[in-house]
């Protein structure tokens, strides 16, 4: 048996909290769209019999275009959904200020966006 797990594909900017997950809800952005359609390129050869997503907007349009090439439903699992981070939560964007503050050559880097193009180090500062 082989796994393939995926990382949403690249989200909109902005507020889309959803009270019932209790968390940010971005749907993917055109590019996130594009990425979602080269997903098909890769997995077209493989042999898949279910796909598994949580209950994130983002993750199911990832996979959409490549459960409808091979005529699957993806199955939403609420185990998969991010954790509740009770009262930190919103707090992220006052802690990367506060990172940028402190450490003004790590801020440099935020504003170079370089990560984006270094997936290998794209969730250290995401």
């Amino acid at each position: 048996m082989n796994w393939s797990i995926i990382r949403h594909a690249d989200k909109e900017q902005g507020d889309f909290y959803n009270p019932l997950l209790r968390h940010q809800d971005q749907p993917i952005s055109a590019k996130g769209r594009s990425e979602a359609r080269n997903l098909c390129t890769y997995f077209t050869e493989k042999s898949i019999a279910t796909i598994h997503v949580s209950e994130y907007v983002r993750t199911r349009q990832t996979i959409d275009y490549v459960a409808q090439n091979l005529k699957l439903l993806p199955t939403i699992d609420h185990r998969l959904n991010e954790i509740d981070n009770g009262v930190i939560e919103g707090l992220a964007a006052i802690f990367k200020r506060s990172l940028r503050a402190m450490f003004v050559e790590v801020s440099y880097l935020f504003r170079l966006n370089f990560w984006r193009e270094m997936p290998y180090l794209r969730w250290k500062f995401e």
